[in-house]
């Protein structure tokens, strides 16, 4: 047991907070420009899942400040940052190139929000009920980018 315990610390004290918070923030940017850029071209994408599912199970009255755009961009942002530090957190002991555990933590938070986040909201599998398949792809291209670069950020900076 005791043995295990100190497997655990010895793990958590080779995560780098510092470089995880830094990584999610410059990937959460990327991810932040790439689908403005779709928004300029009207490619409408899958956008505050999370949030919406959050303002209904806690049910009305939504705080006002939680409908208001800065907040939603603050909220989409600390989101991502808290994303990239439980990649840090969860896959510091995996032995596979960053690149790989980039793409597995994508697919596994795109599941969870195509499957599970936006079906509850009312959007479909994937979003599908309101978002066109190109939106959908761009959606998903964001998405992997911001992973992917998270973890590489990360891993070489830890």
């Amino acid at each position: 047991m005791a043995n295990v315990q100190r497997d655990s610390v010895a793990l958590y004290a080779s995560v780098n907070i510092r470089a995880s918070i830094l990584a999610g923030f410059l990937a959460i940017l990327v991810n932040t420009a790439l689908l403005s850029t779709a928004d300029h071209f009207h490619v409408v994408t899958a956008r505050g899942g999370l949030l919406t599912l959050a303002l209904k199970l806690m049910g009305p009255p939504a705080p006002q400040v939680a409908m208001t755009e800065w907040f939603k961009q603050l909220f989409h942002i600390m989101v991502g940052v808290a994303m990239i530090v439980a990649y840090a957190i969860t896959l510091t002991g995996w032995r596979s190139p960053a690149i790989a555990k980039g793409l597995s933590s994508a697919v596994v938070v795109w599941l969870l929000n195509a499957c599970v986040i936006l079906p509850l909201i009312g959007q479909g599998f994937a979003g599908s009920y309101v978002l066109a398949p190109l939106g959908m792809l761009t959606f998903a291209v964001a998405h992997t980018v911001f992973f992917v670069l998270g973890a590489i950020l990360y891993e070489r900076w830890k």
